[in-house]
């Protein structure tokens, strides 16, 4: 339970609970990228990973620019005539690479989550070394991921070429989100070890202290 843990692991669950809230967020936001309210001709007004919201867009298939998107879509709309024949130009593959890594990101600080709650209320003391091993590796793996995503995100999000008004564009909080729980979930992982390691040290002095049965004779 956490009464028991030692300072190390009670601020690594305290501060696991903020990182999942962050991945979260900013995994099923749509601030990632916004454009600047003040200039009129924008096409983009906001996006997330799987969500876009648009002023006025045009496909790029259709010179006579009869058909216009507005207003927020999920990526995988099938609902809205002709949004299907322009999702490959909504997602070049610099923006596939960020869906990847931070869906990586989301999925391990997930399983992460599972494996405190079995860590807390149903993990005996000789298993839960093993446990805080597994937890720091995975979050280990959700920082690796969500800080690749950021900064191919950070590299390449405000170059979009179907916005036309590239200059008018800025990282939102979403990613601000996302660059944050990526640093948070680096730090979870060294705390989850020094908490393995305290655990381990507890165990082996455990081990050393209990008193020898010497065998005797019949």
């Amino acid at each position: 339970m956490i009464k028991n843990r030692s300072l190390a692991g009670k601020w690594a669950i305290g501060l696991f609970s903020l990182t999942l809230i962050l991945v979260v967020l900013a995994f099923s936001t749509q601030n990632w990228l916004a454009s600047d309210d003040r200039f009129y001709g924008a096409k983009l007004e906001k996006m997330g990973l799987w969500v876009h919201c648009f002023r006025s867009l045009t496909g790029p298939n259709d010179p006579t620019q009869r058909l216009f998107f507005s207003g927020c879509r999920w990526l995988f709309d099938t609902y809205t005539t002709g949004y299907a024949e322009i999702r490959s130009h909504l997602t070049p593959p610099f923006f596939i690479a960020v869906q990847m890594f931070y869906t990586l990101t989301f999925m391990c600080t997930a399983t992460s989550g599972v494996l405190v709650l079995m860590l807390m209320f149903c993990i005996d003391e000789d298993r839960e070394t093993c446990f805080l091993r597994v937890i720091a590796t995975l979050m280990g793996l959700s920082g690796i991921c969500g800080t690749l995503s950021v900064i191919i995100f950070g590299a390449n999000g405000r170059s979009y070429e179907w916005t036309a008004d590239k200059q008018h564009n800025y990282l939102s909080w979403s990613y601000g989100l996302g660059v944050l729980a990526s640093f948070l979930a680096l730090c979870d992982m060294a705390l989850f070890l020094v908490d393995a390691r305290i655990k381990q040290r507890k165990l082996e002095g455990r081990g050393s202290t209990r008193p020898k049965v010497k065998d005797t004779e019949i």
